[in-house]
């Protein structure tokens, strides 16, 4: 049988802890926790900060307790990142326990792409390379030419391939009518992402995703340089180069870049249809980005006409960044923050989520 979560993190040496520049604010958060053991938004922020200190195993149990203190109601985002942060903890192992988080996120949101990424690694873990492969490919055909995810997800496809001698799946989407654009926008989604660690730090996730998207897309010297300056900034702390060393296995998401989060009512939501995808893929520049406005501005005009969770909302959000349309994302933000008001997971994901889409909010 496979290991648990606890004996596979039991076979991993971990080193000594070190002081690292997070741990002002998890002790902050740990006060404010002692304080107020209901605050859902003080658990979520200090999950959430584990994770970025590296100490995977502690975010891991803190949302596991943010989720118990739900009684088992959480979003998916909530259940993916939990799972997420067990898989790293195992230095990319997919324990039964971190694939049933996985299941529980995709109950709740079947479209929910960090879950979809590993429940692949967890079927390529086991044996099951087909699956893996699906999992893996339909993740690609539902993903944006330039997501910066897509990267990744191709190389462990042509990894797995390699590995197993299985053939590689057909992707069911059509070329774009610019594969010269589609690959300019990805290289710049992924410089976009250096620039921000180069200009603010990172980290261990964000430094391996960068460099995981630097060798997908054949830039085998940016992806050194990369390495090497992640190595150069996590020198001093054992706990992050660590973390880093299992992200890099992973082949981990950072947060920043990951797409907004939906529940199971995604379904609800108004996408592309069959002939949508289609017609994009004959459509010039323009047009396309036309297209996607029209759809962003449904489902923008929908919630804010009749309302929506706060995953859809944090959809929204995050579409409109991607747009580019900053004050626009902080607007939603606004709506979404007033219909959720008593809700503080929810508050805390949708600010995090406004901030990303380079929203001003208060």
């Amino acid at each position: 049988s496979r290991p648990g979560q606890e004996i596979a993190e039991s076979r991993i040496a971990a080193p000594a802890p070190e002081a690292g520049p997070l741990d002002a604010e998890i002790a902050t958060l740990q006060a404010r926790l002692a304080a107020n053991d209901a605050d859902r938004e003080g658990r979520f922020l200090l999950a959430r900060t584990y994770g970025q200190a590296g100490r995977f195993a502690e975010s891991w149990r803190a949302y596991d307790a943010l989720i118990a203190s739900t009684g088992g109601d959480a979003p998916s985002a909530i259940f993916g990142a939990m799972a997420e942060a067990m898989i790293l903890a195992a230095e990319g192992y997919v324990s039964p326990e971190a694939e049933r988080a996985l299941e529980q996120a995709l109950r709740r949101e079947p479209d929910n792409p960090v879950a979809r990424y590993y429940i692949g690694l967890a079927f390529a873990q086991t044996g099951k390379t087909q699956s893996a492969m699906q999992t893996w490919a339909e993740l690609l055909k539902d993903s944006p030419a330039d997501a910066p995810w897509v990267a990744a997800t191709r190389a462990q496809i042509d990894d797995l391939a390699q590995a197993t001698g299985a053939a590689r799946p057909e992707i069911a989407t059509a070329p774009p009518a610019d594969p010269a654009a589609a690959r300019a926008a990805m290289v710049a989604s992924v410089q976009g992402l250096d620039a921000r660690l180069a200009q603010g730090g990172g980290g261990p996730i964000q430094w391996a995703q960068l460099i995981r998207s630097y060798a997908a897309l054949g830039m085998d010297a940016e992806a050194a340089d990369a390495e090497a300056r992640a190595r150069a900034a996590m020198a001093d702390n054992a706990n992050a180069l660590g973390a880093f060393d299992a992200a890099m296995a992973a082949v981990s998401q950072p947060p920043a870049q990951r797409p907004a989060q939906t529940t199971g009512s995604a379904a609800n939501l108004p996408g592309p249809t069959a002939d949508d995808v289609a017609n994009a893929a004959t459509m010039a520049e323009d047009d396309r980005t036309a297209m996607i406005r029209s759809m962003v501005g449904r489902l923008r005009e929908r919630l804010f006409d009749q309302g929506g969770d706060a995953e859809e909302w944090a959809r929204l959000i995050q579409s409109l960044g991607v747009l580019g349309d900053k004050d626009g994302a902080a607007e939603a933000y606004a709506r979404a923050a007033e219909a959720n008001k008593t809700d503080a997971i929810a508050l805390a994901m949708l600010k995090e989520r406004a901030l990303l889409a380079g929203a001003t909010v208060e």
